[in-house]
């Protein structure tokens, strides 16, 4: 019995040396396995290490492909990062070195990774608009817009203004950035172009009043877009702009006569007419006809030419698109009629 135990004790000192000795020829591979699943797995955090590296890859002066590098790793880690993966992100330096780099007009693909880069930041760190913002970025990135030397670039800095106009709107307006998104979107696609009117739209939410005339120089471009274009969520935004501008500033009449223009208010009666082919959505319909009523409150001479332009008339089509006995257009929900039925007392 005694001589079974040692037996058994000596297989398992067996199995255990060899156990050792596999797991020690092993261990080699077993940490070349590691460092690859560590290079292929995703990490969205980057170590501080990494993010010393970066920052010294983008100070590189005279080593354009090392900055390349550095501003290609840093806007894919950007784009798969949040706040908290971010923690303690050294926002300021970061963005200043980004502004530098915006200026090498030379090197498209510089400027442009460091303004994504711009808006991925912005993205996973909101506050770091204000770090932005205090770098004098938003000139650089209305220039881009205004002298258009290279599309995917000025589409990016399109994107970064965007995202500043929702918390800076004056700051932007201020940067040249209403005229900036406006000025050549027949350039761009149907979705850079919704972008574009979606950040004019942010920038006219506050205007103050010592730059009525920046806003007065766009008004043109927000007529010629409301004459031109066919998508619904383009003409609904530059309505919008034009909407916000007149809740601001409908205490001041001669502002008013310069926004609300004659041009501007037939391409707005059409819009609100029910023969109109694209209806505007109920909520919009309700902003619209509320502004032109301030405009008549605001102006003896605009009410005038509404008048002449019979808008009792087009009043009257819309509450009887709401009768729901003789109206076929009421069937509709986005009828100018439905609007109005739908509006609070």
């Amino acid at each position: 019995m005694s001589g079974k135990k040692e037996t058994e004790e000596k297989k398992k000192e067996e199995s255990a040396s060899s156990s050792s000795s596999l797991s020690t020829s092993n261990a080699p591979l077993q940490v070349l396995l590691k460092s690859c699943l560590e290079d292929f797995a995703p990490n969205p955090s980057l170590s501080r290490s990494r993010i010393n590296s970066l920052l010294e890859g983008l100070k590189a002066d005279g080593d354009e492909f090392r900055q390349l590098e550095a501003l290609s790793e840093l806007a894919d880690s950007l784009s798969i990062c949040t706040e908290e993966t971010l923690g303690g992100f050294p926002v300021d330096p970061f963005v200043q070195q980004l502004a530098q780099l915006l200026t090498l007009e030379h090197n498209p693909d510089i400027m442009l990774l460091a303004c994504r880069s711009l808006t991925y930041l912005m993205e996973a760190i909101p506050s770091s608009c204000s770090s932005i913002v205090h770098h004098g970025i938003p000139p650089l990135l209305c220039a881009k817009l205004l002298n258009i030397e290279y599309m995917d670039v000025a589409e990016q800095s399109l994107q970064a203004l965007e995202k500043l106009s929702v918390d800076h709107p004056t700051i932007v307006l201020k940067a040249g950035g209403l005229m900036a998104v406006l000025s050549f979107l027949d350039f761009f696609a149907i979705g850079v172009q919704r972008t574009a009117v979606l950040t004019a739209a942010n920038i006219c939410r506050h205007v103050p009043s010592d730059c009525f005339d920046t806003v007065a120089d766009v008004v043109p471009n927000l007529a010629s877009i409301l004459e031109t274009s066919q998508d619904p969520k383009i003409v609904e935004n530059t309505c919008l702009s034009f909407v916000r501008l007149i809740d601001q500033f409908y205490s001041a009449p001669e502002k008013i006569q310069v926004l609300a223009n004659e041009r501007l208010l037939m391409i707005l009666l059409r819009l609100t007419s029910v023969s109109n082919p694209a209806p505007l959505s109920p909520i919009m319909y309700r902003q619209v006809l509320r502004s032109l009523a301030l405009i008549c409150r605001a102006s003896e001479q605009l009410t005038l030419c509404l008048h002449q332009e019979n808008i009792c008339s087009i009043i009257h089509g819309i509450l009887a698109s709401g009768d729901q006995k003789g109206s076929i257009v009421a069937s509709s929900p986005n009828s100018p009629g439905a609007a109005l039925a739908s509006s609070p007392s």
